[in-house]
C-alpha cells in the first residue's frame, strides 16, 4: 500500500514527466496486486483444493492473463521510475 501512496503522491505534481511516472506506478502497483492475488487463486486451483482435475481450461486462461499482467506491471514499474525518451513519447502524445 506504500507504493500506491508513493504513486499518489506523484500525481500531484507540477511536472508533467513525474506525473506521467505516477499513473504507471499506480497502475504498476494495482496490476500486480491483482496479478498476485489472480496467482494464489489459480494456485491453490491447481492443488486440488477447489477442484480435482487441474487441466481445466479455465485454469490456463487464469495463468494466461495471471502472466499478461505480470508483464504489463513490469513494464508500469520500468517506466514509472525510469521513464526512457521512447515510452515519454509514446504517453506524452
Amino acid at each position: 500500500m506504500t507504493g500506491i501512496k508513493f504513486a499518489r503522491k506523484s500525481l500531484k505534481s507540477e511536472n508533467k514527466e513525474i506525473r506521467l511516472k505516477g499513473k504507471l506506478l499506480q497502475f504498476a502497483f494495482i496490476a500486480f496486486i491483482i496479478a498476485a492475488l489472480i496467482e494464489k487463486t489459480a494456485r491453490s486451483i491447481l492443488l486440488g483444493t477447489i477442484f480435482p482435475d487441474p487441466t481445466i481450461l479455465l485454469l490456463s486462461v487464469m495463468l494466461v492473463v495471471v502472466r499478461l499482467l505480470l508483464i504489463a506491471s513490469a513494464i508500469a514499474f520500468y517506466g514509472g521510475f525510469l521513464l526512457p525518451r521512447w515510452m515519454r513519447e509514446i504517453f506524452t502524445q
